[in-house]
């Protein structure tokens, strides 16, 4: 059995993959139009450019052809230099002629933009060119892009009143479509292909071992077809990248001696361990079973590969961990050295580096112009808002802006699906409404889809539209995950609830449960700033907050704040039922505290099973540091970060072993409640 990818053939496929794929470096535009044309050839010409232009920002060059002394070849050389000029690089080269209108078709036979000596109405409402710029705005306009394929089908559509038919022409076998976005400031240029939200990662099972005269077929078949929302391709043996991580660790290297406590180094070596034994365990099976069909093999590497590639992760994790609970990562010049470090970068630990980065420095984004109060929610947005008072004082509005910059800037950079936030495209201020406007970009697979809170969910979803029980424990662990991400880049949330956690409805307007996303970011902050502005008194949102939080004399927001929001939120998703249906109105802090509590030791067991319930136990205690945990310091006299694993008798693994065996989708391995409580805690003194 071998694991290890040929070196060379890495190498070579490599770099013929390192070119820009699936998208163009420069985008020019040829506009072509007699000097003596016709009245309104050159209003068009005029209108093209501004949609090119003003929509697009594409490089725009008109050329006016000479009525006299002119001829094909002067034309085409013309049309060749401006070739040449972008040639350099992956280019798309528009160009535009919209006929002469002369009356003289023998004289013009050559220069007829029509087939045929067809003819076509002169410009006006009705012309091709003025089709071609509505239909094109209002493809931008509803979904931000234009598809050639999707524009021409629209176009040949009887209602635009065309009199010929338009022809298209593709240019490559399949009839792939070219796709025409706005050219936003430096879109690709920012791209770091390094970043963990611009990966995908693909498992490709191979029959053989491949070598060097193997990669062009496979760089051909990467590159074939490719879709528009890929930015480029690299391949990595990830496998011997975390093997050479571990012979670093085993040898005392920088940064991993330098920034990792033994402790840490131990954690990361016992996760290699169960890595060693996961592949030696494999070899035995390949030596000592024989009668399986091809098939059978083919699934049992599957399952095998499956199995390693999680183990992969929880050594990256392990080393992420071990590496951000360092105290030296408070220090800038330490966040840059070990980001910098091309091992880090490969196995993605330098994406959790630059957030931990953006909110030590507080590097805050520019508000949008005009600002987002003149927008709709819409097919490709989501608005947030985050009001304050009246009787806020300028300098905590200044505190609060600078905050919500800071998010904004945050949310806004690449990052792993597991933090399961949107992207947010920017922020402005409405100060006559007392409110700044997060927008949230929405996911392209929801495009034009609902969106419905797990509040919501809660109250309406019935009989079989309710998730089952394997999928509710996938979302207390999809947000758990997220919840430990954000903590261990210095980041609390604040308003943890079912409000705040939402989906996506799918095309058939089912509710789409694999993917939940944490929303509600308004009141988040870095955790060791002070809060601001007085918590709400609204009874929904009271039962998520730790009633140290509520009152006139209430404490600064704490990591473990949140994991007593999120306690709430798991309670609601293992009973599957709001908070609104099993809390009495009117109760105190401590009372609906009680109640929680009591909620969770009378019933949850049994809807949900023990480990689970356990685990929300200790979110919902006021003992979670004094019993619950094991804390241990390290790093530092007087620093640090407090973390520890969560003790619950008989482990917690039985339970999504369980969940794993009975659904057979490698879910239990991933699965630990015993990663979900302990997460990462700073200095506990008040946020």
């Amino acid at each position: 059995m071998t694991l290890k990818v040929n070196p060379a053939f890495l190498s070579r496929l490599n770099k013929d993959l390192s070119s820009n794929l699936g998208s163009y470096a420069e985008v020019k535009v040829l506009t072509l139009y007699w000097e003596d044309a016709a009245e309104g050839f050159q209003a068009e010409v005029k209108e093209i450019r501004r949609l090119f232009e003003d929509i697009f920002s594409f490089d725009v060059v008109e050329y006016a052809i000479p009525s006299d002394d002119s001829d094909l070849i002067t034309v085409a050389m013309r049309v060749l230099d401006e070739v040449r000029s972008i040639c350099a690089r992956p280019a798309l080269f528009i160009i535009y002629y919209g006929g002469h209108g002369d009356e003289d078709d023998d004289h013009h036979s050559g220069q007829d933009p029509c087939a045929m000596r067809m003819r076509i109405p002169s410009p006006g409402p009705l012309s091709f060119t003025n089709v071609f710029i509505k239909v094109a705005r209002t493809f931008i306009i509803r979904q931000g892009f234009v598809n050639i394929n999707d524009l021409y089908g629209h176009l040949c559509d009887k209602r635009h009143g065309l009199t010929a038919t338009p022809v298209l022409i593709p240019l490559k076998a399949g009839n792939p479509s070219i796709t025409l976005r706005p050219n936003l400031e430096d879109v690709n240029k920012g791209t770091d292909r390094t970043d963990q939200s611009s990966f995908l990662h693909m498992v490709v099972h191979l029959r053989n071992e491949l070598g060097v005269e193997d990669s062009s077929q496979f760089c051909e078949w990467l590159r074939s077809n490719l879709p528009q929302v890929v930015s480029g391709i690299q391949v990595f043996d990830i496998t011997q990248i975390v093997h050479g991580a571990i012979e670093h660790i085993e040898q005392g290297d920088k940064p991993f001696k330098k920034y990792l406590s033994f402790q840490a180094r131990q954690e990361v070596l016992a996760e290699w361990q169960k890595l060693v034994g996961l592949v030696k365990s494999q070899c035995v099976l390949d030596t000592t079973q024989t009668t399986e069909s091809e098939q059978d093999k083919v699934q049992l590497m599957g399952r095998f590969l499956r199995k390693l590639d999680a183990q992969n992760c929880e050594v990256i994790d392990a080393l992420a961990k071990g590496i951000l609970m360092n105290p030296d990562m408070d220090n800038d010049e330490v966040l840059d050295e070990v980001s910098k470090d091309a091992t880090m970068e490969q196995l993605m630990v330098a994406t959790q580096l630059k957030l931990r980065r953006i909110v030590r420095r507080g590097e805050g984004s520019t508000p949008k112009d005009p600002p987002f109060s003149n927008c709709v929610e819409g097919p490709r947005l989501l608005l947030e808002y985050k009001k304050y008072g009246p009787w806020m004082g300028r300098q905590a509005i200044e505190i609060m802006e600078n905050r919500v910059a800071l998010l904004s800037n945050l949310l806004g950079a690449s990052k792993g699906l597991s933090y399961r936030s949107l992207r947010c495209t920017g922020w402005s201020k409405q100060p006559l409404e007392d409110r700044f406007t997060l927008a949230f970009e929405i996911p392209e697979e929801f495009k034009g889809c609902e969106y419905v809170t797990l509040q919501w969910v809660l109250l309406n979803m019935k009989g079989p539209r309710r998730p089952s029980l394997n999928e509710r424990l996938k979302i207390s662990l999809y947000i758990a995950q997220a919840i430990y991400r954000w903590h261990l880049v210095g980041w609390v949330h604040q308003g943890i609830s079912s409000p705040n956690i939402i989906f996506f409805k799918k095309r058939d307007m089912s509710v789409d449960y694999s993917k939940p996303f944490l929303h509600g970011f308004e009141f988040a902050r870095p955790d060791l700033d002070p809060s601001l502005g007085f918590p709400s008194d609204n009874d929904v949102f009271s039962a998520y907050r730790h009633p140290d939080r509520q009152g006139g004399a209430r404490k600064g927001h704490l990591k473990s704040h949140d994991l007593y929001s999120f306690g709430v939120v798991m309670l609601e998703i293992g009973l599957w039922q709001s908070t609104s249906k099993f809390l009495r109105k009117g109760l105190q802090p401590r009372e609906m505290q009680a109640e929680l509590k009591n909620n969770c030791t009378e019933r949850l067991a049994h809807y949900s099973g023990d480990s689970y319930q356990q685990a929300t136990s200790i979110c919902l205690s006021d003992t979670y540091f004094q019993s619950s945990l094991r804390p241990q310091r390290h790093g530092r006299d007087g620093g640090g970060y407090l973390y520890g694993y969560v003790t619950c008798e008989g482990g917690a693994r039985s339970v999504w072993g369980t969940a794993e065996a009975d659904g057979g989708d490698g879910f239990g391995s991933n699965g630990r409640w015993v990663d979900v409580c302990a997460a990462i805690y700073g200095p506990e003194g008040e946020g």
